[in-house]
């Protein structure tokens, strides 16, 4: 079974990540949204009570100055937007693998753990704006899955990774090519940086 847990910053206390993300999106043109509130997640995988899990939220995962706990999904029906960034099977998590072994440490039936984070938004975004804010500051989508609403994995995946070998003709893409491959490969990068691996494999 998966039990989730997310860890939210007490009133008062500030939500530094929460705010660069909101600065960040003005900076995008994204300027109807008025707040962001975020939460870490956890997703716990194990024979655990309701008391087991209190204790691994409130002395384990969460500060119990600054920051609170939940053991349900939260509503969200107030917010503009919802996006949770959940990381991938297979992707190194340090985080959870901590957690893991700390929550070993007391004697907790906890078979494994893996993290992610939830993101409200406040104000007006519509759904392109909330996309380009996703994929310019919120996820990597070659190692990390999005939802738009509470999502808790039914079991723990089992982390295989496959080689993909992919043979892309770079040098003699024109700009069009070179930015659409950025794009499709979700690469972050830009012209003036393609153009200079595309110079690099034309050198060698």
């Amino acid at each position: 079974m998966i039990h989730r847990i997310e860890i939210w910053p007490r009133d008062g206390f500030g939500d530094p990540h929460a705010e660069g993300v909101l600065a960040q999106a003005r900076e995008l043109g994204v300027d109807g949204v008025s707040a962001v509130r975020s939460a870490r997640l956890f997703f716990v995988q194990g024979d655990l009570d309701n008391a087991q899990l209190q204790r691994l939220a409130s002395e384990l995962l969460a500060d119990p100055v600054t920051e609170r706990h939940t053991l349900d999904a939260s509503d969200g029906s107030d917010a503009a937007a919802v996006v949770e960034v959940h990381r991938q099977p297979g992707v190194m998590d340090p985080v959870a693998s901590s957690a893991e072994k700390a929550a070993r440490d007391m004697a907790l039936p906890i078979e494994a753990v893996t993290t992610g984070r939830r993101y409200e938004f406040d104000g007006q975004i519509d759904p392109s704006q909330r996309d380009l804010v996703t994929r310019r500051l919120l996820a990597n989508p070659v190692i990390e899955d999005i939802y738009f609403e509470a999502y808790t994995p039914p079991e723990h995946p089992a982390g295989e990774y496959t080689l993909e070998l992919k043979h892309v003709p770079i040098r003699e893409l024109d700009d069009d090519g070179l930015t659409q491959l950025a794009d499709d490969g979700d690469l972050f990068l830009n012209l003036t940086e393609m153009r200079a691996i595309q110079t690099y494999y034309r050198d060698q």
